[in-house]
């Protein structure tokens, strides 16, 4: 719906099933190239479902020889992970694990 020029209105239809094999495999891809050069990653996919516990661990994995911080929203259907900690944004404040500990 448009009123003054202005879009005041949007209508979506959404899927909340997990990704496919390929897409997951497509994103694990494209997030571990862009590991390179960065400090952390905050994981978060407003509960759409693109985010999965094998690519966190993935990229946990993948980011640790580097010291790359690591964090998830826990606003989103993922278990808890072994040594990450979650955050909702919300809550205030950060949280995750910084390598090391």
């Amino acid at each position: 719906m448009i009123a003054h020029s202005q879009q005041v209105v949007r209508v979506d239809r959404e899927q909340n099933t997990p990704p496919s094999r390929k897409a997951s495999e497509v994103l694990l891809r494209k997030v571990m190239i862009a590991l390179d050069g960065v400090d952390g990653v905050v994981f978060s996919d407003y509960r759409k479902g693109a985010l999965t516990g094998e690519l966190v661990r993935e990229v946990d994995r993948g980011g640790e020889p580097e010291g790359i911080f690591v964090a998830v929203d826990r606003s989103g259907p993922i278990s808890p992970l072994p040594g990450l900690h979650g955050h909702h944004p919300e809550q205030g404040g950060g949280a995750g694990r910084p390598r090391g500990t």
